[in-house]
């Protein structure tokens, strides 16, 4: 897969981590170039932001996506960590 969709599904991922974490208070943005890249690929990415997700393209699964939680409570909640992103090539 291109470096650049990689890219883009990353900064998606991270904009969506950081606004579970942070709300309103987050800092980091999704850029625009990136949902545009995902769009013009026809990828989709599915946002239970439960335990894992899929990216789709074209309706064919091309990866998933494992969420990490912290061990220890920051704030009184457990923290979202950096994913695991597999891509079946």
């Amino acid at each position: 897969m291109e470096t650049k969709i990689k890219n883009a599904v990353l900064d998606i991922v991270k904009g969506r981590i950081e606004r579970v974490n942070y709300g309103m208070c987050s800092k980091h943005y999704i850029r625009s170039s990136s949902l545009a890249i995902c769009e013009s690929n026809n990828i989709h990415i599915t946002d239970s932001l439960a335990y894992k997700d899929t990216i789709t393209r074209n309706g064919i699964i091309i990866g998933e996506i494992r969420y990490r939680y912290a061990a220890h409570k920051r704030n009184g909640m457990y923290k979202m960590l950096a994913p695991i992103i597999s891509y079946i090539d």
